[in-house]
């Protein structure tokens, strides 16, 4: 790849992190675009333009395209801005920036909580995020295992990313969606260092998928046989609907973690991966 691509490629990954990130704060109730700025003749749309006669243009014509002007989509603009648009990253770079901005981030804005975590810690998460939503490789390997995509899991449940520490708070049961003896049982039988996150069954509960997260998942103060970037892929595994599947050895002795037995596992943590896969 040309140097000036890396670059550019390079731009905006850190572009659309920061982007990401802002856009999950509280607008700025005085920031103004410069389109309604006083006097300020921007790009916005404005009237739309009147028809230039025809001789050749039916009545009907004339209609349709009066109805046309009136969106202030003319020729085929229409065609950018889908009533459904695909969550599958575009290939051209400039298509994916537009992409990631019109389709992405406002996902990321109104379809993902954040809830105990330090802004460096929603940073990392928003980044994995990214890095599983943005990767054509990535999204080619869930769809292989016949699997809903990060991004479709975002768009049509939502994500609640949680710190363990925050199930201290009863408080928080409202905004996880969970009852006191549900806190209580999750604190009980989470609490193991061995564990860096969990995701609950979200073919159990409705709503939101939720993902808590350990301390020590970003500290790396537990067991750190996996990543933090294959901890976060493996929980976008269990929020598409893949329950836990074991490895047994000899079909009696447990080894590993609890996909070992899942068959797309590796082929998924490899294409998702920041370092890319096979095709």
């Amino acid at each position: 790849m040309p140097v000036e691509c890396q670059k550019k490629e390079a731009e905006l990954m850190n572009f659309s992190i920061e982007g990401a990130l802002r856009s999950m704060e509280p607008e700025n109730p005085q920031r103004i675009s410069a389109d309604h700025e006083p006097g300020h003749k921007g790009h916005g749309k404005g009237t739309p333009p009147t028809l230039k006669p025809s001789e050749n243009l039916t009545p009907e014509e004339v209609a349709q395209r009066r109805e046309l002007a009136a969106t202030g989509i003319f020729d085929n603009e229409g065609d950018d801005a889908p009533d459904d648009p695909s969550l599958d990253p575009p290939e051209d770079t400039w298509d994916f920036l537009r992409w990631e901005l019109s389709v992405i981030l406002p996902l990321l804005r109104d379809k993902v909580k954040f809830v105990g975590f330090t802004k460096d810690q929603e940073q990392i998460l928003a980044s994995n995020l990214l890095r599983t939503v943005a990767s054509k490789k990535c999204v080619d390997a869930f769809r292989k295992a016949g699997l809903s995509t990060p991004a479709e899991v975002m768009r049509d449940r939502g994500l609640i990313f949680g710190t363990f520490e925050s199930l201290l708070d009863p408080s928080n049961n409202q905004v996880y969606g969970i009852t006191e003896d549900e806190r209580r049982y999750i604190r009980a039988t989470k609490n193991d260092v061995l564990k860096m996150a969990f995701t609950a069954d979200p073919d159990e509960k409705p709503g939101p998928v939720i993902t808590w997260f350990h301390d020590w998942a970003f500290t790396g103060t537990a067991d750190t046989t996996y990543s933090f970037e294959e901890t976060f892929t493996h929980e976008r595994i269990h929020a598409s609907g893949v329950p836990p599947t074991p490895y047994y050895f000899l079909g009696i002795f447990k080894i590993g973690h609890d996909l070992d037995g899942y068959e797309h596992y590796g082929n998924i943590i490899e294409n998702c991966s920041n370092e890319g896969g096979t095709e």
